[in-house]
This record gives structure tokens, C-alpha cells and sequence, in this order.
């Protein structure tokens, strides 16, 4: 499925290279500074306005408000660039986010991209946001920051933008880009034929504190169909890569499925499973993560519900979690909570429960590591009462924990060649 998934992302991503190459613009043509204290705003929208390829092709600093991107567009670097948020967040207009498309119609063929290498290595898993300060132009690097840490003290007692927010996408690919300290979501990608790859992801980088640290900053968040995620490297203080169901304005709340996200290392977040976060009945399912590393997160991998919604009508079918190395997860390693957000607790199983999520033939393969700090379990599967999970598959799970497995409500399931045993 990975391979089929490769060649048409491949075969789409020259597509839109193709179709969008008729006007190929230097944002410093419409006068853009640069200089990292005069705002651009204005120069670079009316080079986004203006044409279908925009280019930075010289090194800069360009300080921005929000901007807003159309379909049929290329947003290019050659020479090294860094984009970054206006300093003044009372100043700074609130909106969907700060790279963004008008969630309310469907855009079509967006491109970002931001290509370079370091010894044969890509330059996304090698150089940081730092690195890119003194050196963006050498490795030609495409850098957002967000300057988060102006934002993050003030939690939820203000609106705090996401870095990129792409609603009602069809046919995206963003490949090369670093993104530093969102205020909230680094990405909230919704759409179909996505392909994300060699993204650096750092928000509190100095530090693993989680949400704490901070807060909201989500990784890839994505939802969809026939969408790939590979290469990347994500130091976050929420879920690492949240797979949703599908919802825009225009759709509504519909399946996401066929989702493949690979070779991705998760550091200090939450998680790297499946959360459904939106209301409604819809079902995300076909969903394969693999070859991936967690470490110092809350939780390892699994699935969730968000409270902030008072009902999830869904359901989750045939999602697999596969090769997945965890170090010291603070919870539970492997968890499914149809009830809460909370991986390591479960209450409420017994009577009815306001989200109604149901999740089956979920399986856990080759997954090892440290999971569940002192006091918390190996695993954690807390399911209703009312709709139980089931046909869960745990094969060559191996945890090194003195805890066991918290299992509720849990039907049809096996496990093969796992420590510790949970009991079925």
C-alpha cells in the first residue's frame, strides 16, 4: 500500500509542478525586506496574490502576519529563508492560522516546498531552527517560527494561532520544512492525496515538559483520505501525529481512511496514535503506523477521544501500529480510552458514555520499550461497556515495566509472544 501510495503522491506532486509553473515569482520583487524588523506582510501577499510560484530565492528573515494561500501555487525556496511570526501578539490578527486557505471552498494543487541535503542525509533530520538562523542559505531550508514562547504563558486565555492550517485540501505535498515554536498547532491538515514528508517539527525544544511546556502544539494533524507522512522528526508538547476524522465547513464531518505515516521519531508530546477529536458519526479506519520511535512522551501509542466535544458518534476499524520503539513513556505504552483523553486512567465504563466510540481489529506488532512509569500500567484499554472494543491484536509486544495491563471491556481479542501477558 506504501508503494502505491509513493507513486501517486510522485505522480501528483509533478502535476502540480507542471500546472502551476506559469508565473514564477522573488517575493523581494514586491518588495520585501528581510531584514527581520521590517514587517512583510504585505509584500509577500501580493506576491501570493499575484502569481502561481512564488520563490525565496535569497536569504532572510521575513516578519509576518497571517497569510493566505490559494490553489494551483507553489511556495518554493532555493536560497534559505525563514519566515517568522510578528513579535506583537496583541497586534497579531487572529484567524485560522498563520500560513492558511480559505477553509470555507475546497483548494486544490498546493505545493510547499523547501529542498536541500547534508551529506547524503536529509537536511529536515539534521539541522535545527537554530542552524537555519545563521545558515538557511547554505542548506537551503524553509523555516516557520512562530515564536510560540510569546504565546504559550498565557494558555488558554487567548486565541492562539496554528502555524499552518490547510481545510479542504485536495492534492497537497509539503516536503523540506522546519517549523519552531507554533502558539498552537504546528499543522491542521484536512484533506485528500496529502503527502508530508522531511518536516521538523520544534516546539520547547530546550526542555520535555509536555504540555506544560507547551501547550497545544500538535504536531502533524491530519484528517482525510489517502494521506502519506514519512521522514519526519516532531518535538512537540501534544499528540505527535493525531489521525482525525474528516471535517470541513463545505463536507461536514465525514470518514478519514487509507492513511500511512512512517519512519517518524515523536519526542516528549503526548502520543502517536489515533484520536478522534471531532463530533459526529464518522469512522477513521485503514490507518497503518510503522517503523517509527517514541521517546519521553506521556503515552506511547494508541487511541483517544477529546472531551472538548460533548459527543464522538464514530468509530475506528483496522488501524495497525507496527516496528514502534517507545523509551520511558510517562503512562501507558499502548492504550485504546473510548471514555477520556487521559491514557493511563479509565472511568465511567459501566454506565453509557457520552462519546459512543467503538474501535475494532486493532493490532499492536512489534512494539517494545519502556511503557508506564511507576504506578501507571504497561497498557491501558478502557472501553464501554455498552459498545466494547474488540478483535484487538497484540503480537510481539514487549514492554519492560513492573506494571500489567488495565483492561476493560475488551471482547474477542489474542495476544501472541507479549510481556507482560494481558489477560486474553
Amino acid at each position: 500500500m506504501a508503494g502505491m501510495l509513493t507513486t501517486s503522491f510522485l505522480l501528483l506532486t509533478v502535476a502540480v509542478l507542471t500546472t502551476a509553473a506559469q508565473s514564477r515569482c522573488n517575493v523581494k520583487s514586491f518588495g520585501a525586506i528581510g531584514d527581520n524588523k521590517t514587517e512583510d506582510t504585505a509584500a509577500l501577499q501580493k506576491a501570493i496574490d499575484t502569481c502561481d510560484h512564488v520563490v525565496f530565492t535569497a536569504p532572510g528573515i521575513y516578519l509576518s502576519k497571517p497569510l493566505q494561500l490559494h490553489s494551483d501555487f507553489i511556495f518554493e525556496i532555493e536560497g534559505g529563508a525563514i519566515i517568522t511570526m510578528w513579535h506583537n501578539i496583541s497586534t497579531f490578527p487572529r484567524g485560522p492560522g498563520f500560513i492558511w486557505v480559505n477553509e470555507s471552498v475546497l483548494t486544490s494543487n498546493l505545493t510547499i516546498l523547501g529542498p536541500g541535503t547534508i551529506d547524503g542525509s536529509p537536511v529536515i533530520l539534521r539541522v535545527t531552527c537554530e542552524l537555519c538562523f545563521g545558515q538557511a542559505s547554505q542548506y537551503h531550508i524553509l523555516c516557520l517560527v512562530g515564536q510560540g514562547w510569546r504565546w504559550w504563558p498565557y494558555g488558554k486565555t487567548i486565541s492562539r494561532p496554528n502555524t499552518m492550517s490547510f481545510i479542504d485540501m485536495v492534492n497537497f505535498t509539503m516536503d523540506h520544512i522546519v517549523i519552531k515554536d507554533s502558539p498552537a498547532w504546528n499543522t491542521h491538515l484536512r484533506g485528500e492525496h496529502m503527502r508530508i514528508t522531511n518536516v521538523r517539527i520544534e516546539a520547547g525544544l530546550g526542555t520535555c515538559g509536555g504540555y506544560h511546556a507547551a501547550p497545544n502544539t500538535d504536531g502533524i494533524n491530519i484528517g482525510g483520505r489517502h494521506i502519506y507522512v514519512a521522514d519526519s522528526w516532531i518535538h512537540n508538547g501534544d499528540d505527535c501525529i493525531p489521525t482525525n476524522v474528516f471535517g470541513t465547513p463545505r463536507l461536514g464531518v465525514i470518514d478519514s481512511f487509507n492513511i500511512t505515516v512512517e519512519r517518524v521519531h515523536c519526542e516528549c508530546g503526548t502520543n502517536a496514535g489515533v484520536a478522534i477529536v471531532q463530533s459526529g458519526d464518522a469512522e477513521v479506519r485503514d490507518v497503518i503506523f510503522r517503523d517509527m520511535t517514541v521517546n519521553r512522551t506521556y503515552s506511547g501509542c494508541g487511541m483517544k477521544i477529546s472531551e472538548a466535544y460533548e459527543t464522538v458518534l464514530g468509530q475506528v476499524t483496522n488501524v495497525t501500529w507496527e516496528n514502534i520503539q517507545i523509551h520511558k513513556a510517562t503512562l501507558a505504552g499502548i492504550y485504546i480510552n473510548v471514555v477520556e483523553e487521559n491514557a493511563g486512567s479509565c472511568t465511567n465504563t459501566s454506565s453509557q458514555p457520552p462519546h459512543w466510540l467503538t474501535a475494532s481489529d486493532i493490532t499492536y506488532r512489534n512494539i517494545t520499550g519502556t511503557g508506564g512509569g511507576k504506578g501507571q500500567v504497561a497498557a491501558n484499554f478502557c472501553c464501554s461497556s455498552s459498545r466494547p472494543c474488540s478483535n484487538l491484536n497484540l503480537i510481539d509486544v514487549t514492554f519492560n515495566s513492573e506494571e500489567l495491563y488495565s483492561v476493560h471491556n475488551v471482547i474477542n481479542s489474542h495476544s501472541e509472544r507479549t510481556v507482560p501477558k494481558p489477560p486474553f
